[in-house]
């Protein structure tokens, strides 16, 4: 914006990204994968609100860039009179639209479970922090397929906490009667979100800065991000897809990728069956498409996105990190030579070579040992590890407290890491996949 002199700039492109993937996550979060067409209904609308907001939040920075005298005012004032602006767009309002599309996600995906004769009740959280007109709902009970739940059903306001719920076989409605004498939601909340898949309507004012235009290129764009890169199988346990959502997802709120290349075929992620300890398999034929297999195997959420960060990791390394076209195995690539001198500095590091050279052990302990000393294998899992700790997913993290501590632990301790975290993040910084500041 300040080096565009004022000019108009109605969609940054990184804060747009930035904003798209967090709200994103927050619909994968709720919604799961109860319904694909539904989830996807979501994510657009989820799209062109993060379009909007954007807009809008640009417009408000412009605003900013002249003087008192209409000169533009030089960079590290402008940074500064901004600052109080992204505090308000991105940490405060942000955190109750993230809430918000969680929220929502999570009962659009509850009334796909509901039948149309299901007795459905609103209920609140029964506290003082309950508004007024919640209040007034709480215990109203009507037919699933009934008209007053294309208005009211939750979430009806920001950081709203009410549900409806299926109540006990045989309950009785409250009469129609009743109805007219209660408080209307506020026409932003006056949605069903379960039937419209609208989350962040075209009354919020966000949309007043959206042109015409930019709209139709967001409703005409694919998912941002990582999801440009890989296609994935939508059938199979829901926790395979839930996994490798939140592989995708935590790779989008750490940091960006280069746009894929014209004519560039996406990268599969497929399940099948593996041999022995191996949890995935990233493969690259020659003259071929790079692919990546998971496990039959893998049991949980954590487990598949865990092992899928580690393929993506082999896939950045072979695709986006010099030398390109090969695993850092063959010759330690210009760009991860700080990571893996980090790594082979660690103790965790130095723990393998004590196995790798202690002959009285079993030559299955000494072959695993150096197969987690391979450049590749430490730079693969020292990058799931510093996707799981930087997108804070609870599952992961758990998850990585495990890994830390096997008998042979695959994953550093958190002190142990440290020197990989930061450069790793000093790589990422150089290829501008994240900010200094990030």
């Amino acid at each position: 914006m300040h080096a565009a002199g004022g000019g108009r700039i109605e969609l940054h492109q990184a804060m747009y990204e930035a904003l798209n993937n967090r709200l994103q996550g927050a619909v994968t979060l709720g919604f799961g994968v109860a319904d694909e067409a539904q989830g996807d209904f979501l994510r657009n609308n989820v799209q062109l609100f993060a379009g909007a907001k954007t807009a809008h939040q640009t417009k408000a920075m412009t605003k900013l860039l002249l003087d008192e005298s209409g000169a533009i005012k030089p960079w590290s004032t402008f940074k500064l009179d901004t600052l109080a602006i992204h505090e308000q767009y991105n940490e405060r309002w942000l955190q109750a639209e993230y809430e918000h599309a969680v929220a929502s996600a999570q009962m659009a995906a509850r009334w796909q479970e509901f039948g149309p004769n299901d007795m459905l009740s609103y209920q609140t959280a029964g506290d003082s922090r309950v508004r007024e007109e919640h209040r007034a709902w709480d215990n109203i009970t009507r037919p699933a397929d009934d008209e007053w739940w294309n208005t009211h059903y939750p979430p009806n306001g920001w950081l709203c906490r009410c549900l409806a719920l299926v109540t006990d076989v045989g309950g009785k409605p409250t009469p129609r009667s009743v109805l007219p004498a209660l408080p209307d939601p506020d026409p932003l909340f006056s949605n069903n979100v379960g039937k419209t898949g609208i989350i962040f309507p075209e009354e919020h004012p966000y949309f007043s800065e959206l042109s015409e235009d930019s709209r139709k290129a967001l409703q005409r764009a694919e998912p941002g991000g990582v999801y440009k890169v890989v296609k994935y199988s939508k059938s199979g346990p829901a926790y395979r897809q839930m996994g490798v959502r939140t592989a995708l997802n935590s790779i989008d709120r750490v940091h960006l990728l280069p746009e894929v290349a014209a004519g560039e075929a996406p990268l599969p992620i497929k399940f099948a069956k593996m041999k022995g300890y191996e949890n995935g398999e990233f493969s690259f034929p020659i003259g071929g498409t790079p692919s990546i297999n998971l496990s039959n195997a893998l049991a949980s959420r954590e487990q598949v996105a865990f092992t899928a960060l580690h393929e993506l990791g082999h896939y950045l390394d072979y695709q986006h990190l010099a030398p390109t076209g090969g695993l850092t195995r063959f010759a330690d690539g210009s760009d991860l030579v700080l990571v893996l001198k980090a790594a082979r500095e660690s103790q965790l590091y130095g723990s393998y070579q004590r196995i790798v050279n202690d002959f009285s052990l079993p030559i299955e302990a000494s072959s695993y040992a150096e197969y987690l000393s391979r450049p590749e294998e430490l730079w693969a899992r020292a990058y799931s590890q510093y996707i799981a700790e930087k997108s804070t997913d609870e599952g992961l993290l758990g998850l990585l407290e495990k890994l830390q501590r096997d008998d042979v632990p695959t994953q550093w301790t958190t002190q142990d890491f440290a020197p990989i975290r930061e450069a790793i993040h000093s790589l990422f910084v150089h290829k501008k996949w994240i900010t200094p500041s990030e």
